[in-house]
C-alpha cells in the first residue's frame, strides 16, 4: 500500500510537470506577455486561464507573469485585493529564468505562497518563449491544490481500511496525512524505521516505502521531491501486559508436608500482581454495575451494589490502579471489582477495590511469605508483605506478589462509608456498610 501512494503520488505529480510545459506553449500567452501590460490582452489571458481551471480543477488556480516577475492574469483572482500586478516570489522567477528550453521545468519548495491561500503546496513553473528567438518573455506557475489532492489519493490507498496514510518529506516534515493530529508543515510523530509501532494506545504494522519516480519526473534530471508514502495499519488496542514473566500463570512453590499454607486470592494490575487473604474476600463482580460518581473521596471511583434482591448493600469502591501508580490504559476487556470484608466475616461488605483481571486462587505456604520492607510500608502502608510463588513454564522462574492489607484499604473508603447512610433512604442503605466499623 506503501508502494501503491508513492506510485500513485508520482504520477499525478508527472501530470503537473507536463501540464505547466504544455501551457507555456500557448500562442496566446506568448503574444500577450511580449505586449507592455493593456487591459484586453490581461482580460484574454484571464479567460484563457480560467477555463483550463475549470477543466483541471486539481489546480488552486493558474498564475501568468511576465519576465520582471509582475503577474499578468489569474484563473481564480483572490477576494479583496487582486493578485494581478503583484510580484511572484523572488525565486520563482529566478528558476524561470534559469529553464534551459521547453522541456525544462522548476518545482517550488512544499510551502505556503500568497498563490496558495496560505496553504502548503508545490508550485510548478515553466518558461515562456519568443517562439522565434527562444527568449524569455515570462512564465506560467500552476499551484497544485495539495490540502485536496493529496489527501484523495491517501484515503484512495486505504480504502475504508483501519489505518493511517501519510505523505513525508526528506526534512521528516508531513506533507499530507490522514491523521487529523498530524497537519502538514508539522513533524512527522510516528518512526517510519519501524515496522510495528505503538500509536495512540494501539499497535500498527508500519511501511515506508521511498518515491522512486514516474517516466523522467524524480528520476534525475536535477529535480527530486525526496518525498516517501508511509502507510500504518492498525492491529488492535494496545497490550501492555506482554508475553513477559507477569502475563504467565502462577503457582504456589512447593512446601514441606507440615508446612502451615494460607490461601491467597490473586489479581492483576497493570504489570503488577497482587494478593488479599481468601478469609476477607466476599467475591469478585463485574464492573457492569459499577456507578461512577464524585464521591469526592480520591482513590474512590464509585459505588456498587453487592446485595441481594430485597437486601441492597451498597460499598465503595477504590482504583487498585490509582494506588499503584499505574496511568497507562488498561486492556479493553479488563475491570472486576474484588469485595474485601472484614476476616471470616464475609457477609459484611466493607468496599470492593477495582482490578484488572482475577487470576485465581493460591494455597501458599507461610514460609513463602515475607514482611514487607518497612521502607515501602512507609510510603505504602496498603501493602502488607510479599509473596514468593513459581510462574508457569519451563523457562520461567519465581514470581512475586504483593500482598495488599484489607483494614487498610477499606480505611480509604472509611469517608465514603460515613458519607452514604445520609446520601441514601433507610430502606435501600446497606445494613453492612452502616454496621461497618471505624477503622484507623
Amino acid at each position: 500500500l506503501a508502494r501503491l501512494a508513492s506510485d500513485i503520488m508520482d504520477r499525478n505529480l508527472y501530470e503537473r510537470a507536463n501540464d505547466c510545459r504544455w501551457w507555456a506553449l500557448s500562442p496566446l500567452m506568448q503574444r500577450v506577455l511580449a505586449e507592455a501590460p493593456q487591459a484586453a490582452g490581461a482580460e484574454a489571458l484571464r479567460a484563457m486561464l480560467a477555463h483550463i481551471n475549470s477543466l483541471y480543477t486539481v489546480y488552486t488556480r493558474l498564475v501568468a507573469f511576465d519576465a520582471q516577475g509582475l503577474v499578468r492574469a489569474v484563473s481564480n483572482d483572490t477576494e479583496g485585493e487582486s493578485l494581478v500586478g503583484s510580484a511572484i516570489d523572488a525565486d520563482w522567477l529566478a528558476a524561470t529564468l534559469e529553464l534551459r528550453d521547453s522541456q525544462s521545468y522548476a518545482v517550488s519548495p512544499f510551502a505556503a505562497s500568497a498563490f496558495s491561500e496560505g496553504v502548503p503546496t508545490y508550485t510548478y513553473l515553466a518558461a515562456v518563449r519568443c517562439p522565434q528567438t527562444q527568449r524569455v518573455l515570462g512564465g506560467i506557475a500552476i499551484v497544485f491544490n495539495a490540502a485536496a489532492e493529496f489527501r484523495a489519493m491517501l484515503d484512495d490507498v486505504l480504502d475504508g481500511r483501519d489505518g493511517i496514510a501519510a505523505f513525508v518529506g526528506a526534512d521528516g516534515r508531513v506533507i499530507a496525512s490522514t491523521d487529523a493530529s498530524q497537519a502538514p508543515g508539522q513533524a512527522f510523530n510516528m518512526d517510519a524505521r519501524l515496522s510495528i509501532i505503538e500509536y495512540q494506545s494501539s499497535n500498527w504494522a508500519l511501511a515506508n516505502a521511498q518515491a522512486v519516480g514516474y517516466r523522467e519526473f524524480n528520476a534525475g534530471g536535477g529535480y527530486q521531491h525526496g518525498v516517501s508514502a508511509v502507510v500504518a495499519l492498525r492491529l488492535g488496542a494496545l497490550e501492555r501486559r506482554r508475553a513477559a514473566l507477569y502475563d504467565r500463570g502462577v503457582r504456589a512453590e512447593p512446601g514441606t508436608g507440615r508446612s502451615a499454607l494460607r490461601e491467597l486470592a490473586v489479581f492483576q494490575v497493570g504489570a503488577g500482581r497482587y494478593a488479599l487473604p481468601t478469609s476477607s474476600v466476599m467475591g469478585a463482580h463485574e464492573t457492569d454495575n459499577l456507578v461512577r460518581m464524585p464521591v469526592g473521596a480520591a482513590p474512590v471511583v464509585g459505588l456498587l451494589d453487592v446485595g441481594t434482591p430485597g437486601r441492597p448493600a451498597v460499598i465503595p469502591v477504590i482504583c487498585a490502579r490509582q494506588l499503584m501508580g499505574v496511568n497507562y490504559p488498561s486492556r479493553e476487556n479488563d475491570g472486576v471489582v474484588v469485595v474485601i470484608t472484614p476476616a471470616n466475616h464475609r457477609e459484611q461488605a466493607l468496599c470492593g477495590l477495582r482490578v484488572d483481571d482475577v487470576i485465581g486462587v493460591l494455597d501458599v505456604a507461610e514460609a513463602s511469605i515475607q514482611p514487607m520492607p518497612e521502607g515501602l510500608r512507609a510510603s505504602a502502608p496498603f501493602l502488607d508483605s510479599v509473596v514468593r510463588v513459581q510462574a508457569d513454564g519451563s523457562e520461567a522462574g519465581a514470581v512475586l506478589l504483593q500482598m495488599l492489607r484489607p483494614l487498610v484499604l477499606a480505611a480509604l473508603a472509611k469517608p465514603v462509608q460515613q458519607w452514604l447512610p445520609q446520601a441514601v433512604s433507610e430502606q435501600s442503605a446497606s445494613p453492612a456498610v452502616q454496621a461497618a466499623p471505624a477503622l484507623g
